[in-house]
């Protein structure tokens, strides 16, 4: 469960650096 919350973390940050880029 820790690896799945981790991942949607990281593909929500990931989305936002995209979204200000």
């Amino acid at each position: 469960m820790s690896l799945s919350i981790t991942h949607l973390t990281l593909v929500k940050f990931l989305t936002v650096c995209f979204r200000v880029l």
